[in-house]
């Protein structure tokens, strides 16, 4: 489980980043 986690945290943060990246950039447009 310990080998495994780091794994899962990077396959999280890739799959977090591709839907958070579009949002944080739709806020920012937003704002100005």
């Amino acid at each position: 489980m310990g080998s495994e986690n780091p794994l899962k945290e990077k396959n999280f943060f890739r799959k977090t980043n591709t839907k958070v990246k579009p949002i944080l950039a739709d806020l920012h447009t937003k704002e100005i």
